[in-house]
């Protein structure tokens, strides 16, 4: 049993070694550059400094004196001269430079680390700045670029860079609050975006350290100072769950029981493949960090595979606190003098310190030159102890400390081409190298590509390719084929004849009811309301011919005609069905304490509704007026659908709620309607109407905005929904009452015989709320339920009741309803 368990040990021990670049020790050493050429660097911390190129030091701004701000920027040769060369590059720029600040955050992008971001930091009148430049120092002339976009003002925040167009911001100060927010800037857009954080956030700070961990994919915020001024010693792993930044999680090591460097801020730190190296730093042994500061001369590796801490040893280096009265050489040597706030930027094998302030609050100038290895075998050797030489690493493998007595394989890829290597050379884009210690890379096959440092190809998206090449860094469309950016002419033409046509019947069918309004078919059903159905269903129809050529304004005229048209028409039918519905389902009692529901009334209510419709409309207009947008559909490989479309953005499902609700309470009265007596069939029109409305508006509005169509399809389904839904409604509520006209017209013997057959018409019981007197129809004797005209002036109920009429309208409605006839008709009259 044990020996299984040996075994599997030694298995995973063998896998970790060969799977991530293991760090073991680190020997540093610190000299300082006193005497370095070319142009003077005054005194200064709190600035920003990066490493251009793998090879030049990039200093901005900073605090030169107390409260004396600076732009100046520095190049920094460090190959250039015995001690390094700086020169001042302020004045080779062109156009406006950034203002002065103190602690802004300043990071490389783009290729080879060419591009400078910068971001924020504290203004000469000691304001936060929201400001973002760009210098692209691989063009010329040179010039600082501003770019807008905000993201909240703020200093000693960090700006680390993940891909050569991303770049991500963490954290801050602005002079009240700290901030733990985390944002992507993309170089190529110049836009700002906020990952979606899967996870709980790292605690709010600023003047902490944020290292990209490539090896790992993983940003690393170290210390820094928070809330109640108290210095940070937590560990946080940022880790994206796409290459874009859309999301995150945050990974929060635990450091219990394990050493650590203690708390601090305005410390440096750099990556070292799966390791960080971090120090210098302020910090503090009491709650009050006023009181009493501890500078830091330490050094620690922190590997972020083990998440563990490894405290490297640096020979004459001693911490000096605050209450210290031994005084501090003014050459600044980070060995005997601690600071905070220095910057500090790699260049190979070698660390440059530069600035920060000691322990007396002096701003510092001296250039510190950190070695990483101080033993005799180079960088890209190792020392062999049987032979006691230096032995340079063979292809595939590097040691890039000096002293190393191992040589490490070069990750999966990158790869080491020559002897004596000491940093692996990523795999450029379009090649990649799957193995660890690979000497080259292969390039991609033929419809395949990769980014930097790839271990894979991968397959080029649909639509695109790589015209058969290998060694593709991306895909792209080839030979396209653009269809017209309009919607076929035939199926325009075709939907707006129909449409055309469909007006003019219904406009036609308002007329016809109108010349026809002294009919009784017409009069119990409520002529104003029937005009108004048609006038609702003539600009329905209209919004679909409006479309014809797309634009922003024909976009928004075609909402405006249909949904004031669809208050007109379906308010209209569904404040009919309301009448009848309370009739037929009120009890007498009820129905007499009832103000009656006139005409009047419901062309109030109908306004209201219309009203509400329109004020949703104006604001629509003017806050987010309907765009026309670009839909782009892949058919092949060389051919793209693209055409115009009228925006469907979120303000739009506002006002598709609220008549989605107007038609679910028109479906309730309908309900209410279901037990109405066979012989009032308008009824049931008006409640196939509804439900016929509701599905096909319903269904094809979410066909329309789910279903990826074409241009043709799409502005058919908009143009069917308005067809089918409309004219559902005028066939329902017109259809019965044209043919009963026309029948009466063409074989009735009597003027006025269609009033002895009214059964499409609205109950004579809602006269009390406002309909028409008209007559029932029950076993073939007419019933009237007019005002009484007898010579003693009985009332209405009475001259009923001496008629037998309460026999007849029993026999057609509830006992309640024909109590309720009486005494609403005398109400009326």
């Amino acid at each position: 049993m044990y020996g299984r368990i040996y075994l599997a040990a030694a298995l995973w021990a063998l896998v970790l070694q060969s799977a991530v670049v293991q760090i073991t020790a680190i020997q540093l050493s610190f000299s300082a550059f006193n005497e370095t050429a070319g142009d003077w660097v005054a005194p200064r911390e709190g600035h920003g400094m990066v490493t251009l190129n793998h090879s030049v030091i990039a200093l901005f701004g900073g605090q030169e004196d107390r409260y004396m701000m600076s732009n100046d920027l520095f190049f920094f040769y460090p190959n250039l001269g015995t001690h390094g060369t700086w020169k001042s590059i302020n004045a080779d720029l062109t156009g406006p430079l950034p203002p002065p600040r103190y602690h802004p955050a300043l990071t490389a992008a783009g290729k080879s680390d060419s591009i400078l971001v910068l971001h924020g930091g504290m203004s000469e009148d000691l304001s936060a700045l929201d400001d973002v430049w760009i210098l692209d120092t691989s063009k010329r002339p040179m010039g600082w670029q501003s770019v807008n976009g905000s993201v909240g003002a703020r200093w000693g925040h960090s700006l680390t860079t993940v891909s050569e167009d991303l770049v991500v911001l963490f954290g801050g100060y602005d002079g009240t609050s700290f901030y733990n927010d985390i944002r992507a800037f993309n170089l190529t857009t110049k836009q700002w975006h906020t990952p979606t954080t899967l996870s709980a956030k790292p605690f709010a700070r600023a003047w902490h350290t944020a290292s990209w961990v490539a090896s790992q994919g993983a940003l690393i915020v170290v210390g820094g100072q928070g809330q109640d001024w108290m210095r940070m010693v937590d560990v946080n792993h940022i880790v994206p769950k796409t290459k874009e930044w859309v999301a995150m999680n945050v990974v929060f090591p635990n450091l219990a029981g394990s050493e650590t460097p203690g708390p601090r801020c305005e410390h440096y730190a750099f990556p070292y493949f799966d390791s960080i190296v971090l120090g210098g730093g302020v910090s503090n042994v009491d709650p009050d960090p006023r009181k009493y500061r501890v500078f830091k001369t330490d050094h620690w590796l922190y590997n972020v595979t083990t998440q563990t801490f490894s405290h490297l040893s640096i020979d004459n280096v001693q911490e000096i606190d605050s209450n210290d009265i031994v005084p501090v050489a003014r050459h600044n040597d980070p060995v005997t003098t601690p600071s905070m706030a220095a910057k500090a930027s790699r260049v190979g094998t070698s660390l440059f310190v530069v600035g920060g302030m000691d322990k007396f609050w002096l701003q510092m100038d001296t250039v510190a030159h950190l070695s990483l290895g101080s033993d005799s075998c180079e960088p890209g050797t190792v020392y062999v102890n049987a032979t006691k030489t230096c032995e340079a690493c063979p292809p595939g493998s590097f040691s890039f400390t000096a002293g190393a007595t191992q040589c490490q394989h070069a990750p999966a890829g990158y790869v080491v081409k020559l002897n004596g290597g000491w940093e692996p050379e990523a795999c450029p884009a379009g090649t990649f190298a799957s193995d660890t210690g690979s000497v080259s890379c292969v390039p991609c096959a033929a419809e395949t590509y990769s980014d930097p440092a790839s271990s894979t190809c991968k397959a080029c998206p649909t639509g695109t390719t790589t015209n058969g090449q290998t060694g593709a860094a991306q895909c792209t469309f080839v030979n396209i084929v653009y269809n017209e950016r309009e919607v076929d002419q035939t199926v325009r033409l075709a939907m707006t004849v129909i449409a055309a046509l469909l007006a003019t019947l219904s406009a036609v069918i308002g007329v016809v009811a109108f010349v026809q309004r002294k009919s009784k078919v017409f009069i119990a059903a409520s002529p104003t309301f029937l005009y108004l159905i048609a006038l609702g269903a003539v600009l329905s129809y209209l919004a679909v011919p409006v479309r014809f050529s797309v634009s922003s304004l024909s976009c928004m005229a075609s909402e405006w005609l249909n949904h004031i048209g669809f208050g007109l028409l379906f308010g209209s039918l569904l404040f009919k069905a309301y009448r009848v519905g309370l009739i037929f389902k009120s009890k007498p009692h009820k129905l007499m304490s009832r103000s009656p529901l006139t005409d009047r009334k419901l062309l109030m209510y109908l306004s209201i509704l219309v009203s509400v419709l329109v004020c949703y409309l104006i604001v629509w207009t003017i806050v987010s007026p309907v765009r026309v947008d670009i839909i782009s559909q892949t058919i092949d490989i060389s051919h793209v659908d693209e055409y115009l479309a009228c925006e469907q953005g979120k303000i739009q499902l506002g006002i598709l709620g609220v008549e989605l609700a107007i038609l679910l309470w028109g479906v309730y009265v309908a309900l209410r309607m279901r037990g109405t007596p066979s012989a009032y069939n308008e009824a049931q029109y008006i409640g196939l109407s509804i439900y016929n409305f509701l599905f096909v508006c319903t269904s094809l509005e979410v066909l329309q905005r789910t279903v990826v169509t074409g241009a043709n399809i799409g502005f058919i389904l908009y143009s069917v929904r308005i067809f089918v839904s409309v004219t559902g409604v005028i066939g329902l509520i017109f259809g019965p009452k044209l043919v009963k006209v026309g029948f009466n017209l063409s074989g009735s013997s009597t003027k006025g015989s269609d009033s002895d057959d009214n059964s499409d018409s609205e109950p004579s019981v809602s006269k009390a709320f406002g309909g028409p007197s008209t007559i029932l129809r029950s076993g073939g004797n007419p019933v009237g339920l007019t005002r009484s005209t007898t010579s003693g002036g009985a009332a209405p109920n009475e001259s009923l009741n001496r008629h037998g009429g309460s026999a007849n309208v029993g026999s057609v409605l509830p006992a309640g309803a024909m109590k309720s006839a009486a005494i609403s008709s005398q109400e009326v009259s």
